[in-house]
């Protein structure tokens, strides 16, 4: 430690005997790590762009400034610590404080603001905790007790709510802060906590906002080529009023809005009226009859082709939408990134060009042990799916997936096994929580083994058919509750 504060040193000679410092700042989002040379000025530092917080002589330098807040020794022993003219070290306090009227104290005089900006080393938690207790006690005694056994070194770990501070073996009674006896277990309750309730990372807005307006583009779409494809599947009907119109054309003239005619294609024949055009000569209507039943005939093909590849992409794009609900680092979201990119969705920019870097699928794979030592695997975009389908699944293994919706492919390796049925169930759970159906009270997962996956030729990364498979209906659960159960065996159905 430095200072007494958060702020860490690495004392070490170069190859070439030189002596550095390496100096970790801890200090919130302004966190650094830098360099400094033996005439106390940075060679380098990891973050160049972080603005240095407002803490005094108490922050990171830029690159070529010297360090304000003391000389960086090159020795294994402790630097002194770096003080502000202006701040009280913490063991002189209690005779700064001796000057100070009781009373005005108690008005706000000495309270947490003044503590932080006054006293060295004193943070924000410690700060609050002893405006309370001088507000409770009446006297600046509690200041004073907590300098007492700082110096002393009794102090013990406390909870202020969910933070951790500092307290003396004094405070007791029910507004006392908790103690916290167990460090380790209270750092791993409050990993727990943010594992749990926030998200690790977060998101890319404008990228969500991207591929938000990308579905609603391809399901317009998708809805002109159904409306499209309706009037291609009309073409015997176009074929029969052409046909019709050639038969009475005795009936037609120049002029006509419409005409009657006798449909001889029903059974009995039954009078049809057809629409014309007033501004076309007869033989130009039969003509254009003609060409709009050939036109349709022909357009039939061609729409069918258009509705399944926009269905393919209308899947793909569910699937990165789903994807994109679970990034939990910047390498995943660069990988969803990157395949937008790849098929025109985004178009890169010059930072884009400069930064990319090839990401290895292998190193985006999730994995856990099931309860039988069976290992599960499982992506979480369309690369890592991909990866897992086509090199990692054997004909052997297992294949999960949630059934008729957006989600990961997860494998169950057997290497010869036979799994038992909690650990196919448990796979099963976990496919269904990384999936559009992850809030269901039971969700349908379909399941084979790898010889009935096929990948299709020139698909998308991540779309693949399945020849056969069976469906199983699970409570989703992520990898964390592999010991509970999710359903009977018996609602284990044939697809």
């Amino acid at each position: 430690m430095l200072g007494f504060d958060r702020r860490v040193g690495l004392f070490f000679e170069s190859r070439e005997g030189v002596p550095k410092c390496l100096v970790l700042d801890l200090f919130g989002r302004h966190s650094n790590m830098l360099l400094y040379a033996a005439d106390n000025h940075v060679v380098d530092q990891l973050r160049r762009s972080v603005n240095p917080p407002q803490t005094g002589a108490l922050l990171p330098f830029s690159q070529g400034q010297a360090y304000a807040s003391g000389e960086c020794a090159h020795k294994s022993e402790h630097l002194s610590a770096p003080q502000d003219s202006e701040k009280i070290f913490l063991a002189d306090l209690p005779q700064q404080l001796e000057g100070i009227d009781q009373e005005s104290a108690f008005s706000g005089n000495v309270d947490a603001v003044w503590l932080q900006h006054h006293v060295f080393p004193m943070s924000k938690a410690v700060a609050r905790n002893l405006e309370t207790e001088i507000c409770h006690a009446g006297t600046l005694d509690p200041v004073q007790n907590f300098s007492h056994a700082w110096e002393s070194g009794t102090l013990i770990p406390c909870l202020a709510g969910k933070v951790l501070s500092m307290c003396t073996p004094a405070q007791q009674g029910s507004d006392a802060p908790e103690q916290a006896a167990d460090l380790n277990r209270f750092l791993f309750d409050q990993l727990q906590h943010l594992n749990t309730d926030a998200p690790s990372y977060s998101t890319d807005p404008s990228l969500v906002a991207l591929v938000v307006k990308a579905q609603k583009k391809i399901r317009k779409r998708r809805a002109n080529i159904e409306a499209e494809l309706d009037a291609c599947q009309r073409y015997e009907e176009y074929q029969h009023r052409a046909e019709l119109l050639d038969a009475h054309r005795y009936l037609l003239q120049r002029g006509m809005e419409e005409v009657r005619v006798q449909n001889y294609y029903v059974d009995p024949p039954a009078e049809v009226v057809i629409a014309l055009d007033p501004s076309k000569p007869p033989q130009e209507q039969i003509e254009r009859a003609y060409n709009r039943a050939r036109k349709a005939r022909r357009g039939l093909e061609h729409c069918e082709r258009r509705l399944m590849e926009t269905d393919h992409e209308q899947a793909w794009l569910d699937e990165v939408a789903s994807q994109l609900r679970y990034v939990d680092s910047a390498a995943d979201e660069e990988v969803i990134r990157a395949e937008l990119m790849e098929h025109g969705y985004l178009r890169p920019g010059k930072k884009t060009r400069m930064r990319k870097r090839h990401i290895n699928p292998a190193d985006l794979v999730r994995k856990c042990v099931t309860p039988g030592g069976f290992q599960l695997l499982w992506g979480r975009n369309s690369r890592t799916n991909a990866y897992l389908s086509r090199q990692i699944l054997k004909g052997d293994d297992l294949w999960f997936h949630a059934h008729n919706a957006p989600g990961c492919h997860l494998v169950l390796k057997t290497e010869g096994r036979e799994p038992p049925d909690a650990d196919i169930r448990i796979a099963a759970a976990i496919a269904a929580y990384y999936s559009n159906l992850q809030h269901e009270t039971k969700a349908q997962v379909m399941w084979t083994h790898g010889k009935h996956v096929k990948q299709p030729k020139g698909a998308r990364p991540g779309m693949v058919n399945v020849i056969t498979y069976a469906t199983l209906n699970v409570a989703p659960q992520d990898e964390r509750a592999l010991d509970s159960t999710t359903e009977d065996p018996k609602d284990k159905t044939r697809g």
